[in-house]
């Protein structure tokens, strides 16, 4: 016989959301490989254990044989679960976290989660990943990683998530470019017949805000933050960009951030989440720990920065 776990998870899955549709969301699987998955199952079995309704065969009912099949289904799924959760537990846990973020990796919320956690664990190995917004939460529901940051919770009952931190959207532009000599961005109006370079993640965000009424000379969208930038340093456009983005190339006066004036842009902020799946939250004090602010850790980067650059001068000096 040709059944193995993956058909009984399956059924069990469609058994749950009676709908092939939302099972096969729930397993990330196509729902083609869902259907199949369900028609060997019923083919090895020698009878149906689904009842497909009027509506079409995505919306099913247990058979009164799916009935009878549904009980040993799951002694055999939680019987596996069961055994593989008590053998993990006598095996001692290697110092090892997997940790996939959608964010990209020089973000400073990123390098400041991951400063606190080497200090806090001295002996322990991070493996740090970035991986895209559309698979990250695959990944962590096959346990390729422990934990994900991410910008948009998943409302999805695998998995829990903690807020971070947010941050504001700021402007950023060339020390070249005409709105440079601002020190705050005052009007929307002063946005029209701009060249407008979206960030993909927060494109959606933006469009839907206050800057969609303005007509801008034209617009790029890029997912690759050091392509951005290097329109940004050419002053090839305007960016909305969370504050802390590029904060060494300010400080080096590579470029130009600008606040926005708060009644003029009532962008709403950006959010930062950690994903966990369920009762697996590891680490989850040292990233949601609300004493030590990301202005704080940026003030601490460009201070060292700034005395680097002191020092070096002295030496040549």
């Amino acid at each position: 016989m040709n059944i193995n776990f993956n058909h009984l998870e399956t059924f069990l899955a469609v058994y749950e959301y009676e709908n092939f549709t939302l099972a096969a969301r729930h397993l990330y699987i196509p729902q083609p490989t869902l259907t199949n998955r369900v028609n060997l199952l019923e083919k090895e079995l020698g009878f149906d254990i689904f009842e497909r309704s009027d509506k079409g065969k995505r919306t099913v009912k247990l058979s009164k044989a799916g009935k009878m099949f549904l009980p040993y289904a799951k002694q055999v799924v939680e019987t596996f679960y069961s055994v593989q959760k008590r053998i993990t537990a006598q095996i001692p846990p290697e110092k090892e976290i997997k940790i996939g973020t959608s964010i990209t990796l020089n973000n400073p919320m990123i390098t400041q989660k991951i400063d606190e956690l080497i200090s806090a664990e001295k002996n322990l190995n991070i493996n740090l990943m970035y991986i895209g917004a559309c698979s990250i939460y695959e990944s962590l529901l096959k346990k390729k990683i422990d934990l994900a940051i991410v910008l948009e919770p998943l409302e999805e009952r695998s998995f829990t998530h903690f807020p971070i931190t947010t941050e504001d959207f700021h402007l950023f532009i060339s020390p070249n470019h005409d709105l440079a000599k601002n020190s705050t961005l005052e009007n929307i109006s002063s946005l029209e017949g701009q060249k407008m370079i979206y960030y993909k993640p927060f494109e959606t965000k933006l469009k839907v805000s206050q800057i969609s009424s303005i007509h801008f000379r034209r617009s790029v969208v890029s997912n690759q933050l050091e392509f951005v930038k290097n329109l940004l340093f050419k002053n090839m456009g305007i960016s909305f960009l969370p504050e802390m983005t590029f904060n060494v190339e300010i400080n080096k006066g590579d470029l130009v951030q600008l606040p926005l004036r708060k009644s003029e842009f009532n962008f709403e902020s950006i959010s930062y989440y950690i994903a966990y799946r369920k009762e697996e939250e590891y680490y989850k004090d040292f990233f949601i720990k609300p004493d030590f602010s990301l202005a704080q850790f940026i003030n601490k980067d460009i201070k060292l920065f700034n005395e680097d650059q002191k020092t070096a001068l002295e030496i040549i000096g």
